[in-house]
């Protein structure tokens, strides 16, 4: 990973108070103020973040799956009530032209 990321890295987590050395120079951050490792901190949240994009990507598929689902109920629904309606229209023409004895 390059510079950029580490700087983009500690700056998106200013909380953290990190501090980034590689070649002897820092390359982003400050003066820590944990034990922890960088790299192990690092690791942690991209796991986090990988986590919960994935989770999100889940949910959309089922949101855009219900939403395509929704769509096809609506649309079948709307056919059997036009066709119910022309049934009821067509009964009611057979009423008129052969009234029941």
């Amino acid at each position: 990973m390059g510079d950029d990321f580490f700087e983009g890295f500690c700056s998106n987590f200013h909380w953290l108070n990190c501090r980034v050395v590689q070649g002897g120079q820092e390359v982003a951050g400050v003066q820590a103020d944990y034990k922890s490792p960088v790299r192990k901190i690092i690791a942690f949240l991209e796991k986090s973040r990988d986590g919960w994009k994935a989770k999100h990507r889940a949910v959309k598929q089922e949101l855009r799956r219900t939403e395509n689902q929704l769509r096809a109920v609506t649309a079948s629904r709307e056919k059997w009530r036009r066709q119910a309606k022309e049934a009821q229209a067509e009964l009611n023409l057979q009423k008129k032209v052969f009234p029941a004895k």
